[in-house]
């Protein structure tokens, strides 16, 4: 779990911060979605995208 914060609020916060208003420490890049890992649906958001029949992919 993280929390989304600005800097000036951070201060007052306990736990893993995200600081929106800073930059983010390197990381390592991270794979969110691979087809053929079995736990790939453990992550609790991600996007899928879908055609109509009449139309381009939608958002």
């Amino acid at each position: 779990e993280v929390i989304l914060t600005v800097s000036a609020v951070s201060p007052r916060l306990d736990g893993e911060l995200i600081e929106l208003d800073r930059p983010l420490p390197e990381a390592e890049p991270y794979t969110t979605f691979a087809p053929d890992d079995p736990d790939r649906l453990r992550h609790p958001a991600y996007t899928i995208y879908t055609s109509g029949p009449t139309g381009p992919p939608k958002p």
